[in-house]
Formats: structure tokens, sequence, C-alpha cells
């Protein structure tokens, strides 16, 4: 009976090696987690957060006709196109949180979106005006 207290004593011992490595095993693993969580934060609150942007559209917006008083612009249906190619949920015409208007007096479109759309929208732009480039030689 004495050997088996005694073996069992043993088996409940480790040497301190034994237990700064399980410390550092555990100590890793935590980390890890807690790094994969700010991750996933930042990811979160990129898709949040709401940016306004600046878009210059002279080129897209202005039309080859003048009237009276030179070229029209055209912005609704700049921003139209906008709006129902770009994430359509995500405009305030249907409740979302994201916003396009004209700014006249330098010919740009304000829009006040999600990083994630303000790509989509800048390279919606960067197509719109290869296609002018392309229709026009």
């Amino acid at each position: 009976m004495r050997e088996n207290r005694e073996s069992r004593r043993r088996w409940l011992q480790f040497g301190v090696g034994t237990l700064l490595f399980l410390t550092l095993c555990l100590s890793g693993l935590l980390s890890g987690y807690q790094v994969g969580y700010r991750w996933g934060q930042r990811s979160r609150d990129r898709e949040e957060i709401i940016e306004v942007r600046i878009y210059d559209v002279a080129d897209l917006v202005l039309s080859g006709e003048p009237d009276g008083n030179g070229a029209t612009a055209d912005y609704q249906t700049l921003i139209d196109l906008i709006q129902s190619t770009v994430e359509p949920a995500m405009w305030d015409t249907v409740g979302g949180p994201g916003r396009a208007a004209p700014f006249e007096t330098n010919l740009s479109i304000v829009i006040s979106q999600t990083p994630i759309i303000h790509d989509e929208i800048t390279d919606l732009l960067a197509h719109i005006r290869r296609l002018q480039k392309t229709a026009s030689r």
C-alpha cells in the first residue's frame, strides 16, 4: 500500500522544465486567441464605420451638348448607377446607412459609406472611365 502512495506522488510531481513548458504552451494559446480576436474586431469595424469621400466625376457627369450657359451635368444618373450596382441594400434610399449627393461647385459626388463599399465604388468609376476611353476611340 505504501508503494502505491509513493507511485501516485511520483506521478503527480512535475519537474520545473515540464511546468515551464506547460506554462509557455498555455500562454501561446491565449495570446493566439487574443490576436485572432483583435483581428476579427478590426475586420468588423471596417465593415461598420462610415467614411465620407469626395469623388471627382466631372468627366462622367458633363454632357457633350452644351445649353445656353455651357455643358450640363447629370449627377443623378451616375448616383442611381452607383446605388443600384454597388451593394443596393446599403443606401439610404432603401434604409441603409450610405448616402450620395452631388457637390456641384467642383463637379463631384460626396458619398458616405463603409470603406469596403468605397473600394467597390472606386473600382466601378475606374471601369466606367475605361469604357469611355474605349468608346471614344
